[in-house]
């Protein structure tokens, strides 16, 4: 569904607004699901594929945040407030696709917080259970990277008019990237950790 918003974005982004189509590496996912594309026209074709896309994530990642403390299941307390804290993450990332404007930041935070602290107590409980420190790896990586990509968002509106950098959408896409390997592995993990029971 991502895929099919990117091949219709109208084109342009935060940082060459006349860019033609979408750049991999200069555009925000959020770029896809505004009513109007960076460079001025229309983005309706898009903006469905991407709305539909970003609430299939989001539900991808509410998903793993209720697998993820079955890979370490006598940290009971930590598994709940897990699956809490992604509970809520993922109620306000619901949002961020179809809230625009100055609103739209805040509800990146009110994601960002609670998502923060899932997976902070889930990269250090992959690190202290045995047979998981590979997943606590490559947790500690996509965690490092997002709370950058965070701090370049935030620092993004200290100035106004708003200044972009590239490493911001770019970094953005990193940390979704490695979002997404981890999230396999753990469902893997878990499903092979199964099939053996």
């Amino acid at each position: 569904m991502l895929a099919a918003a990117i091949s219709v974005y109208p084109g342009g982004n935060a940082i060459h607004p006349q860019a033609k189509g979408h750049s991999f590496w200069l555009n925000f996912l959020c770029d896809l699901t505004n009513d109007v594309a960076s460079n001025g026209l229309p983005n309706t074709r898009s903006q469905g594929w991407a709305r539909t896309g970003m609430t299939a994530l989001a539900v991808a990642l509410e998903a793993f945040w209720l697998l993820l403390p079955t890979t370490f299941p006598t940290r009971i307390v930590t598994g709940r407030v897990i699956r809490w804290s992604g509970t809520i993450c993922v109620s306000a990332l619901l949002l961020v696709p179809v809230v625009e404007g100055p609103a739209h930041k805040f509800i990146v935070f009110a994601s960002v917080i609670p998502g923060t602290v899932a997976g902070a107590l889930g990269l250090a409980s992959l690190f202290a259970t045995p047979g998981r420190r590979g997943q606590g790896t490559l947790a500690a990586t996509a965690f490092v990277v997002s709370i950058g990509d965070a701090v370049l968002y935030a620092q993004s509106y200290r100035v106004h008019p708003r200044v972009i950098v590239p490493e911001l959408p770019a970094l953005q896409r990193v940390a979704l990237l490695l979002m997404w390997a981890w999230m396999v592995t753990v469902a893997v993990g878990v499903l092979r950790s199964r099939q053996k029971e």
